[in-house]
């Protein structure tokens, strides 16, 4: 398949933003992700024990124990984690938008969870050292500190997150339009299958009487940001709908950004569209 159908001239896009414009925020995103991906790590399952037996000794709720195991470990759903497996393009923090967002920085060193612990002196000590990760501060806690303390420390989390739930927003269901007369609508999706590397593009094709004319679903290795899924979706779509002769119609997506992306933008982008 052709990158392009048009004879514009190349251009330079840097593939970590979702408009193409380079930013030194990405690249030092990028660095601070391989570097946390390149540090050592035991391959012996031994020296993980300790930790274990001390958070399984805790006198907390299992739920506190398995989320303080996996913090430890660097498992939970951090936009650094998510990045690594590319789910995500951008890995900074939302709330202080400086470092990256991984567990340590989302549960001790970002300033906007530094006055949860500062408003506990119990929990001056540990904040006057430095710690690589998560796991060593943990492995500190339970170590360095009386067991109470420990389990205090550890009932935080769930003290934040016990917070009165929000009654639920009203969903607005959203229907299907027919295309205007004489026209056909093109209906296009992107999906990502981040476990398997994949991402999944969808087509619907119908007439102004809502009758289905063609469909197409197809998988693709997966793009570096889901921006670029519904594009490449959007531009499959157009190509299919030339391929079996139908040039007038409407296209819809429910990628805004995708949508209104104009022409000559999107020709310059290395014609996605």
């Amino acid at each position: 398949m052709p990158v392009s159908f048009h004879t514009d001239r190349d251009s330079l896009i840097w593939p970590w933003t979702s408009d193409g414009v380079y930013l030194v925020r990405s690249a030092y995103q990028i660095l601070a992700n391989d570097s946390l991906l390149s540090q050592a790590g035991s391959s012996n399952p031994d020296d993980s024990k300790p930790l274990w037996n001390g958070i399984w000794k805790l006198k907390v709720p299992n739920k506190v124990k398995h989320f303080m195991w996996q913090a430890a470990n660097e498992s939970l759903p951090t936009k650094c984690n998510l990045c690594a497996r590319h789910v995500l393009l951008e890995s900074s923090c939302g709330l202080c938008e400086e470092f990256p967002k991984d567990v340590i920085h989302c549960l001790w060193l970002c300033d906007h969870v530094k006055c949860i612990w500062l408003s506990d002196q119990t929990f001056h000590y540990p904040r006057t050292r430095k710690f690589r990760c998560f796991g060593d501060l943990v492995s500190f806690v339970l170590s360095e500190l009386p067991s109470g303390t420990a389990a205090l420390f550890s009932m935080e989390f769930t003290d934040v997150q016990d917070t009165p739930v929000r009654s639920a927003i009203p969903r607005v269901e959203a229907r299907w339009k027919p295309p205007s007369a004489g026209l056909f609508k093109i209906n296009f999706n992107g999906a990502v299958f981040a476990d398997r590397s994949l991402a999944g593009l969808g087509i619907v094709i119908r007439d102004e009487f809502g009758l289905i004319i063609v469909t197409l679903s197809q998988k693709i290795p997966l793009p570096s940001s889901v921006e670029l899924v519904e594009a490449l979706a959007a531009r499959c779509a157009l190509i299919f709908a030339q391929e079996i002769n139908i040039f007038k119609a409407e296209v819809e997506g429910d990628s805004l950004k995708v949508i209104q992306i104009p022409i000559v933008e999107a020709i310059c982008l290395g014609g996605l569209l």
